[in-house]
C-alpha cells in the first residue's frame, strides 16, 4: 500500500514573507484609522472664561488713546494647544486689531488682571475688547475661542 502524505510545497523565502507583510500593512493602517478617529472626536473644549463678558477698570477716570486698560479675567485653560491670540478693540462703527499673539501656557486655571494698551491712533468711542484664540487641538482639528470685555469709554486727550 502506498502512503500518500501531504507536505507543503516548499516555499521559498519570499513567499513565506508575503503573508507578514500583508499583516503589518493591515495593523499599521488599522493603527492610522484608529488614529483619525481619535482625533476627529477629540475634545473642543479648550478655554473657559467663567467671567465673560470681562470687567474692565482704568487706571485714569476714563480711558484714553496710548492708556491702559486692565481685564479681570477668571478663566480655566484646559488642554495642552498652542493658540493664536487676535485682540480688538470694537466700537459700533470700526474694529482696531493689535498685532497677533500665542497662548503656548500649560493647562491651568487662573484669575489674573491683563493690561492692554489702547492703540494711540484709536477714536474716541465706547468700545469692548474682543478675543479671538485659535487652538490647533491636533492636525485634523482646531477650535475657536470667543470673548468680549464689558464696554468702556474712550475720550480725547
Amino acid at each position: 500500500m502506498n502512503k500518500i502524505t501531504s507536505q507543503p510545497p516548499h516555499q521559498s523565502p519570499r513567499q513565506r514573507l508575503v503573508p507578514v507583510i500583508i499583516w503589518a500593512l493591515m495593523f499599521i493602517m488599522a493603527a492610522a484609522i484608529g488614529l483619525l478617529i481619535y482625533w476627529a472626536v477629540a475634545a473642543g473644549d479648550v478655554l473657559e472664561v467663567k467671567n465673560s463678558p470681562v470687567p474692565v477698570r482704568t487706571i485714569r477716570p476714563h480711558a484714553q488713546a496710548n492708556g491702559v486698560v486692565i481685564l479681570k479675567t477668571d478663566f480655566c485653560k484646559k488642554v495642552n494647544a498652542t493658540g493664536r491670540v487676535r485682540v480688538s478693540f470694537v466700537s459700533t462703527s470700526r474694529e482696531v486689531f493689535l498685532p497677533i499673539s500665542e497662548d503656548k501656557s500649560p493647562p491651568r486655571c487662573e484669575t489674573t488682571e491683563l493690561p492692554i494698551i489702547i492703540p494711540k491712533d484709536i477714536a474716541p468711542d465706547t468700545y469692548v475688547v474682543k478675543f479671538r484664540v485659535t487652538y490647533q487641538v491636533n492636525p485634523l482639528k482646531s477650535v475657536i475661542e470667543d470673548f468680549d470685555s464689558q464696554p468702556f469709554e474712550v475720550v480725547k486727550e
